[in-house]
C-alpha cells in the first residue's frame, strides 16, 4: 500500500482540480532548485544594466556646463537638457512593459541595449544642441527598460533569496557612477565630453553582447502557455544552481494564475508484489 499526496488548486475560474504531488509552480521549482553560480553569472548581468543607468545619469552633470560654453546655450536650456532624459523615462515604462510582456524580458533588454548604445554614440557627434536634445530624449525613452533586467532577475530567484539580492544591486548603480567619474577624470581634460560620451557606453556595449546568452524567464513561457520550454530553461539553466539535485527529480510545471489552497492525502495506490 502506498500513499500519494496530491496537491489541490483553485484556477482562476473558481473550480478546484487535483495534481500530482510532483506538480509546481515556477515560483515552487525555483525554491527547489535553490541559489548558484547561474544566479551570480545573472547578478552580474543585471549589475551592467544599472552600471550603463547611473553612468547615463552622472554623465548629464559634466556634459551639461561645457555644452553651455560650446553652445553658448541659456542656464535653462542646459537644465533642459537633463529634464528631457527624465521626461523620456517617465512615458516609456508602459511601451517597454507591453513589449517584455509579449515578446519577452530577454527580447526586451536587447532591443533596450542596442538603442542605448545606437543613441549614445549618435549623442556624441550630434552637430547642434537640438540634436543633442533629440538624442538624449531617446536616450531617456530606452532607460525605461532598465527596470525589466530586474524583473528577470527576480523571476529566477528563490523567495528566500529576492530581498537581499534585489537590494544588493544597489551597489553596480553606486559602482557605475564611479566608474563614470573615473571615467571622466581620465579622457574629459585631454579629449573632451564628445569622446567621453563614446567611452561611457562601454558597459551597454558589454551587456548588449552577453544578452544572446541570457536565458529568458521560466515565468515567461508557463505565461504564455509554453510549458516545455520552461521546463527546459530550469532544468538546462538552472540546474547547476543545485548541486545536491539528481537526474531522477522531474516536475511538471503549472500556471502561477493558480493558487495553491492546500495539500491532502488523496487515495491509497496498492501494488501487486513481484514473485
Amino acid at each position: 500500500m502506498i500513499k500519494q499526496t496530491h496537491t489541490e488548486l483553485l484556477n482562476i475560474d473558481g473550480e478546484l482540480e487535483t495534481l500530482p504531488a510532483d506538480t509546481y509552480t515556477v515560483q515552487q521549482a525555483v525554491n527547489l532548485l535553490g541559489f548558484g553560480w547561474f544566479h551570480v553569472k545573472l547578478s552580474l548581468f543585471v549589475g551592467l544594466c544599472w552600471m550603463a543607468d547611473s553612468m547615463e545619469m552622472t554623465i548629464l552633470s559634466i556634459i551639461g556646463p561645457t555644452t553651455q560654453c560650446e553652445w553658448n546655450i541659456s542656464t535653462y536650456q542646459k537644465a533642459f537638457m537633463t529634464t528631457i532624459v527624465f521626461l523620456g523615462m517617465i512615458v516609456s515604462p508602459s511601451f517597454w512593459t507591453q513589449l517584455s510582456d509579449r515578446y519577452g524580458r530577454k527580447s526586451a533588454l536587447t532591443f533596450c541595449g542596442v538603442l542605448l548604445v545606437l543613441y549614445s554614440l549618435l549623442s556624441s557627434v550630434a552637430p547642434t544642441f537640438t540634436w543633442l536634445i533629440i538624442l538624449r530624449a531617446l536616450v531617456g525613452f530606452s532607460i525605461g527598460c532598465i527596470p525589466q533586467s530586474v524583473t528577470l532577475y527576480a523571476e529566477f530567484l528563490p523567495s528566500k533569496h529576492k530581498g537581499k539580492c534585489v537590494i544588493l544591486m544597489d551597489c553596480f548603480w553606486a559602482l557605475g557612477a564611479c566608474f563614470e567619474i573615473a571615467l571622466a577624470l581620465a579622457i574629459y581634460p585631454n579629449f573632451g565630453w564628445r569622446w567621453l560620451l563614446g567611452f561611457s557606453t562601454a558597459p551597454l556595449l558589454l551587456f548588449t553582447s552577453l544578452t544572446p546568452w541570457i536565458t529568458e524567464s521560466a515565468r515567461f513561457h508557463t505565461i504564455n502557455g509554453n510549458y516545455d520550454k520552461a521546463v527546459r530553461v530550469l532544468e538546462q539553466g538552472l540546474s547547476v544552481a543545485c548541486l545536491h539535485c539528481t537526474s531522477s527529480q522531474r516536475y511538471r510545471l503549472v500556471s502561477e494564475q493558480r493558487r495553491i489552497v492546500g495539500r491532502i492525502s488523496w487515495h491509497d495506490l496498492s501494488y501487486g508484489r513481484a514473485m
